[in-house]
């Protein structure tokens, strides 16, 4: 038996272990095989007119399977190797026209059927919703990012008489101008990066744990490190800019 699952997808799979599987044919006849084990690999692409599993059998069994299945259930695949495959669409969409005017093909639904099952196509969709979710993420995350630095501001504008207050008692007791700018932005630092810090750890966990199924859990961790200080290289840039226009202007 041949079913053509990839284990590492992130899907749930199910075998069927068989000991004997029988096959009827016309006028009642029979033929039975005993299964001598399973493999479970991608050895062509999918189609939707393909089975979910395979019978895999020798030539002489072959041949006496065809002489009981009734002509209609009987079909033929043919199989293309390219040598530079991602530059075949050009050749796979030519093949397909030819196959569809050749089976008088003129509607959607027996294309279904009668469809090529190229790599290309699948390798063009994972790139489209890759894009598509790699811009949605980014969208997601800018607007967390504002969200989080306009919470904070306005959390700091809204104590900024007591921290005057607080910043003038220091001043009469001897603390230099520069001094008190330095103690503020330390504290801003701490205000807006903490969540930063918070979230690397969060962000490479949840990236390994995710992408470890497909066996890109180090790349992944390391990617959203990366994006991880990024974003805190730019909070750092976000304090420093609210201590200089705003902290400066009230002390």
């Amino acid at each position: 038996m041949l079913y053509q699952y990839d284990l590492k997808d992130g899907y749930g799979h199910e075998t069927f272990p068989m000991q004997e599987l029988t096959i009827k044919g016309i006028e009642n006849s029979r033929m039975s095989f005993e299964c001598s084990g399973e493999e479970v690999n991608i050895l062509f692409n999918k189609n939707r007119a393909f089975a979910d599993c395979n019978i895999v059998v020798n030539d002489l069994d072959y041949e006496k399977l065809k002489e009981i299945i009734p002509q209609s259930l009987q079909g033929q695949i043919m199989m293309y190797r390219f040598k530079d495959w991602k530059n075949a669409e050009p050749i796979i969409q030519e093949i397909t026209n030819y196959f569809n005017e050749k089976n008088k093909i003129d509607n959607s639904e027996d294309m279904i059927f009668y469809s090529i099952s190229s790599r290309i196509q699948d390798v063009n969709t994972a790139n489209e919703s890759g894009c598509f979710l790699l811009i949605l993420s980014l969208v997601i995350l800018c607007m967390f990012c504002m969200a989080e630095n306009i919470i904070l501001y306005y959390s700091q504008r809204i104590n900024i008489d007591k921290t005057k207050e607080i910043y003038e008692k220091l001043y009469f007791v001897g603390m230099k101008r520069k001094n008190i700018i330095k103690l503020e932005y330390i504290k801003n630092c701490v205000i807006f990066i903490s969540p930063g810090l918070f979230s690397i750890f969060i962000a490479i966990i949840y990236s390994y744990r995710v992408n470890r199924l497909y066996l890109r859990g180090g790349a992944a961790a390391l990617l959203a490190g990366c994006l991880t200080m990024i974003i805190i290289f730019i909070q750092f840039a976000v304090a420093n800019l609210y201590t200089k226009k705003n902290i400066l202007s009230e002390i």
